[in-house]
């Protein structure tokens, strides 16, 4: 049996185990019994060496590859790109007409991009992109 590399997680050795047993003749119901696992498991792992002959039986990440309501890429570079559009096409009488989150998302509704993002949604990623500036509060007010 091949020796365990330092540091492998106990799970992978069992797997490998497994494998090794299972390979060496010995049938999957007395692998099962002696790493207190079921056939299936055996199994499964035997299986999955087959196809992935390299692999290093470590645990993957159960965690979800990417996240449901996260907005599409394409359309956070769009509105980027729109806001930069908009800043360029401005003229020196309108140097203070907004390109603001409310502006980008009634020309995206106007080039109807789907899905249109909320307001709130092109807020979040102009300012994460540091593209907003904090309207400054009246002496005074908090």
């Amino acid at each position: 049996m091949p020796e365990p590399a330092r540091g492998e997680e106990p799970k992978a050795q069992q797997r490998r185990r497994a494998v090794t047993m299972f390979r060496t003749g010995q049938k999957p119901a007395e692998i099962a019994h002696h790493l207190q696992r079921s056939r299936r498991w055996v199994y499964y792992w035997v299986a999955y060496q087959h196809q992935h002959p390299h692999t290093r039986f470590r645990s993957v990440s159960s965690a979800p590859p990417h996240h449901p309501n996260q907005t599409p890429r394409p359309v956070e570079r769009q509105i980027l790109h729109l806001r930069q559009s908009l800043l360029e096409q401005r003229n020196s009488r309108l140097r203070y007409a907004p390109v603001g989150a409310r502006t980008i998302r009634r020309e995206l509704g106007k080039r109807r991009v789907k899905p249109c993002p909320s307001f709130s949604t092109s807020q979040r990623i102009l300012r994460r992109h540091r593209l907003t500036s904090r309207t400054p509060t009246a002496e005074g007010t908090p």
